[in-house]
């Protein structure tokens, strides 16, 4: 038993041993003109342009903005240049770009700025608008003795017909799921 497999590992052996040279083997391409054409001061030249072009358009070339269309627009005239027969080929994709930074004020009962970055974040594909709402609060017990769950359960079933949930908020969430036990806590968030 074990001679077989000892002899079909070896006959596996010897054939990738012929094999592997076969595929590696040069396919008779000359690439010589290539490798001399393509230089580190030609590359560099063009990471050079593509960098302008990202500096002239507050720092990015990503797709969906200016920055992007003049980086394709300098490959396409360099190819068409050396001759290739080039086209653009448009394609959709998604796209989020914040515009303005967020804002987050309280404004009652005492005015609160919040720090963009600091106290809170943009989510991507985060729609625009301005929202002031008086907070209503769910399932709240002041002062929280242990049995407030007010913005654990989830689901807002108590917020009336016609509040959008963007502006409902449960108040006070944090201290309010303080009360409750940890493996809860994690489980609410």
């Amino acid at each position: 038993m074990k001679t077989k497999f000892f002899r079909s590992i070896l006959v596996l052996a010897v054939l990738l041993v012929a094999i592997v040279p076969t595929v590696l083997a040069d396919n008779g391409t000359d690439s010589s003109a290539l490798r001399e054409a393509v230089t580190l001061d030609g590359v560099r030249a063009h990471q050079a342009a593509l960098q302008t072009v990202a500096n002239n358009n507050g720092g990015t070339r990503v797709a969906g903005t200016l920055g992007h269309d003049q980086s394709a627009e300098y490959v396409f005239d360099l190819l068409d240049a050396a001759g290739y027969n080039v086209s653009y080929q448009p394609f959709t994709f998604p796209f989020f770009q914040e515009l303005t930074p967020a804002e987050l004020e309280q404004t009652a009962p005492g005015a609160l700025t919040y720090t963009y970055g600091v106290d809170f974040l943009t989510m991507d594909y985060s729609g625009s608008g301005d929202v002031t709402a008086a907070v209503q609060a769910v399932d709240l017990l002041l002062p929280p003795t242990g049995g407030s769950t007010s913005g654990c359960e989830g689901d807002f079933t108590e917020v009336g017909s016609g509040t959008t949930l963007p502006s409902v908020i449960s108040f006070p969430t944090q201290l309010a799921r303080m009360t409750l036990p940890a493996s809860r806590r994690a489980t609410s968030r």
